[in-house]
């Protein structure tokens, strides 16, 4: 049985997204609680040391994943396949969450500015614009198994 091999991002990526995860996990943001009614609670994917790894970024992962990967659950390959890239991706989210929380310990800190500027190279270096992501008019795809950026217009 082939299993799936955990893809590492590129170096220069790479920090950006445990960044991001890292922010998504935090729960700093600046979110306006009164514009819209809290959704229901999700169970997180896994808890590590304690801090849940949201099940909000393990679906986006899923979803680009399955169409990097084109996988059709119709078939058995395509449930199988299913079912590594879902091991997969749980177990690469736990190396982040840990490698983030030895980066806290060693008091490696991120403000929100020195993130948005990052992205904002990140996003320029693969051809976009900040105003097209937040517009909707740029899409990316990270392939969880590779680890590989794509730039798309959204349809």
């Amino acid at each position: 049985m082939q299993t799936l091999k955990h893809g590492r991002l590129p170096l220069p990526l790479a920090p950006l997204l445990a960044l991001l995860l890292l922010a998504s996990c935090s729960g700093g943001g600046s979110q306006n609680s009164a514009a819209a009614p809290a959704p229901a609670p999700v169970a997180p994917v896994a808890t590590v040391n304690g801090r849940a790894i949201p099940a909000k970024v393990y679906e986006m992962f899923l979803r680009n994943g399955r169409e990097a990967l084109g996988i059709n659950e119709a078939t058995d390959e395509g449930r199988r396949k299913l079912g590594e890239l879902r091991e997969g991706i749980v177990s690469e989210l736990i190396d982040r969450a840990l490698i983030m929380q030895e980066a806290e310990r060693r008091g490696l800190r991120v403000t929100p500015e020195m993130l948005a500027g990052r992205e904002g190279e990140e996003i320029t270096k693969l051809g976009g614009t900040v105003q097209q992501l937040t517009t909707g008019v740029l899409r990316f795809t990270v392939n969880p198994l590779t680890g590989t950026v794509s730039v798309s217009l959204a349809k």
